[in-house]
């Protein structure tokens, strides 16, 4: 009696999951298709990827190692064009460096809204930089403070340029207040904090 039972219900399940099938079995198999694209999609894609970011580095490794000004710029543009964003970034920020005027380029990418800020704001510490042993301390005084006065990774890199145009400013106690912070802050980069204190020596021995 019970094998009976048993087989009924067995029965009645396959008869079920059949009724199932002839009701949803396109959409089952839709699904099952859907599934399986998008498994093999997002492998292709992975593959992709990992070719294009081998490919990539590959073609950085060539254009830094290139002789001529001229194809190592097209190698730089090439990349700055790449899918990828680090490695565009990369080929965007090397093509500013070996430009013919590089502190011009840098500010180009510090005012492309289609840079992340954080890379914006990397450019504008280049160019500030670059600008420094000719430029006017004051104009790039109230430059440099775009970076100090808010959060971002380059802070402590800005202070440091800012206390050095307050040095060429002749701003003499606003440039040693300023190396003093750096010299004791945590927060900054080991070469801002040594470089700090070595300004400081020099004051002190004066």
């Amino acid at each position: 009696m019970d094998n009976l039972v048993d087989e009924i219900k067995e029965d009645l399940k396959k008869e079920q999951l059949l009724k199932i099938w002839k009701e949803y079995g396109n959409y089952i198999i839709g699904v099952i298709i859907a599934l399986v694209f998008s498994g093999i999609g997002y492998v292709y894609w992975d593959y992709s990827q990992e070719k294009l970011r081998l490919e990539l580095a590959q073609a950085y490794e060539s254009a830094v190692r290139e002789t001529d000004p001229k194809i190592q710029k097209n190698a730089f543009d090439k990349l700055a064009g790449s899918a990828l964003k680090g490695y565009s970034v990369i080929g965007v920020f090397e093509a500013a460096e070996i430009s013919s005027d590089p502190v011009a380029a840098y500010r180009q990418i510090a005012r492309d809204t289609r840079h992340d800020q954080v890379f914006r704001d990397f450019a504008l510490l280049k160019a500030i930089l670059k600008e420094l042993p000719t430029g006017d301390p004051h104009s790039l005084l109230d430059e440099i403070s775009a970076l100090t006065k808010k959060a971002t990774p380059w802070r402590e890199s800005a202070f440091e340029i800012e206390a050095t145009l307050y040095l060429m400013a002749g701003k003499v106690e606003q440039a040693l207040d300023l190396f003093e912070t750096l010299a004791k802050s945590k927060s900054a980069p080991r070469g801002v904090q040594q470089r700090s204190r070595i300004m400081l020596d020099l004051a002190n021995n004066r």
